[in-house]
């Protein structure tokens, strides 16, 4: 199913009003410095977030029922007992730790380098930076399937900048929810409209990579 853009839209729109609410009720608490934000690739909470991310990248998702809540604009009673699957957990306890912790990692953030504040350039610059320097590291570690990004070859070396692009613009979509209740509709299509877009944006990298595999064959 192909990703609606006019829900990406709104989203960005949705994210934009969240962002300067926060900035007006959320001030940096007493005793917690805003960090230069050169610091922020050697901070502890940053990095977990990425290696977060870059999990909850790799499982498997339902995106045919996040999709179908994403055009409808709503969810019934029976399909908030299951929507932890939608997203990928097997549980309910699971799927809101998950973005529980998501959440607090990203006012950390904002708090102390001002993150959800900046430019969406600016924080995608950031976050590409990031997710490269943790695949090297995998890499050099020889650490699960991710590894692979760092593959010799053209074609690859396209697709691997076209996911850490992708994940780093839906780790963006994600920060931009993290003061939503994810208990209610307005939470649920916030983080719903960043795991749509990683698939659908996604799957055009796997098919531009199998584009380039074949005109370098023929």
């Amino acid at each position: 199913m192909k990703f609606s853009f006019k829900i990406l839209a709104a989203f960005f729109l949705l994210m934009y009003i969240v962002s300067c609410k926060r900035q007006i009720e959320s001030p940096s608490e007493p005793g917690i410095s805003i960090k230069d934000i050169s610091e922020i690739a050697q901070d502890t909470t940053f990095i977990n977030f990425l290696k977060d991310q870059l999990n909850y990248s790799l499982i498997k998702k339902n995106t045919k029922k996040i999709n179908e809540i994403l055009k409808n604009q709503t969810i019934s009673s029976e399909e908030m007992k299951t929507i932890h699957n939608y997203f990928g957990f097997n549980n309910p306890i699971d799927f809101l730790n998950h973005f529980n912790e998501m959440k607090r990692r990203a006012l950390y953030l904002d708090k102390v380098f001002g993150l959800n504040r900046m430019e969406i350039s600016a924080k995608r610059d950031i976050l590409i930076n990031g997710f490269e320097r943790l695949l090297k590291k995998i890499n050099t570690k020889n650490e699960g399937t991710i590894s692979r990004a760092l593959a010799d070859g053209p074609c690859e070396t396209a697709r691997v900048n076209c996911i850490v692009t992708v994940t780093s613009e839906s780790a963006i979509m994600h920060l931009g929810c993290a003061a939503l209740d994810l208990t209610v509709l307005g939470g649920l299509l916030c983080h719903g409209a960043a795991v749509a877009y990683q698939w659908s944006a996604g799957n055009t990298c796997n098919s531009n990579y199998q584009l380039c595999v074949n005109q370098r064959i023929n």
